[in-house]
């Protein structure tokens, strides 16, 4: 069950009230239809909502008190998300865009197209791990990696792709150490017919698989 009910003149647009379990979930919007906060009768789940000028989210207060917040680069591209309890850095995770080398972790920002280059991941302060990511040149994944926060290599994933953009990951090897998968290779799919050929990936009658 949904309404809308008039709110205060501080908050100029509408309070939302959806029923669950008997319980009143309120979803606080303030002008321009931007949520402020998000409560029921006996605990208030986020609030203090505060957003960059582009529209972003910037910080909220989650219910336990610890604080969320963001901040993008220039391109507006989400760059670090960081959860503080008061003066103390619970978690954050960093985002770098651009032509990554997969050796060293470094992200060439000048070659930045969109799609994420590097993940590093902090816990208290300290890093845990970051994962490196390559992409050909139709933007497809191609390599991704992660290294542990001592630099040290925990797993490393290699994909390639055909003419039908069928994506393929060889067996665990020098391309694909540390990783327990399925197998696809080149030859489990037919070249003229785009079907699996090979009897893990059965076909049935209409041409979609049945196991795989």
């Amino acid at each position: 069950m949904c309404r809308m009910t008039p709110l205060t003149s501080l908050i100029r647009v509408a309070l939302i009230g959806t029923s669950y379990n008997s319980s009143l979930m309120m979803i606080v919007y303030r002008t321009m239809a931007v949520m402020a906060a998000v409560a029921d009768a006996t605990r208030t789940y986020v609030s203090e909502l505060k957003y960059k000028a582009h529209g972003g989210l910037e910080s909220e207060t989650w219910g336990n008190n610890a604080v969320h917040s963001m901040t993008y680069n220039a391109r507006l591209q989400a760059s670090e998300r960081r959860l503080m309890t008061g003066a103390t850095e619970v978690q954050r995770y960093t985002y770098s865009y651009g032509a990554t080398d997969m050796a060293t972790g470094a992200v060439d920002a000048q070659k930045n197209t969109g799609q994420i280059g590097r993940i590093e991941s902090f816990v208290g302060g300290q890093k845990q791990w970051d994962q490196r990511h390559t992409y050909d040149q139709l933007g497809r994944l191609d390599l991704a990696a992660e290294h542990l926060g001592t630099g040290a290599l925990n797993y490393r994933s290699d994909f390639d792709y055909d003419r039908y953009g069928n994506r393929y990951r060889p067996l665990q090897g020098t391309q694909n150490p540390n990783l327990y998968y399925t197998p696809v290779e080149t030859s489990d799919i037919s070249p003229t017919t785009n079907r699996f050929t090979t009897p893990a990936h059965t076909p049935v009658a209409i041409g979609a698989t049945h196991t795989n």
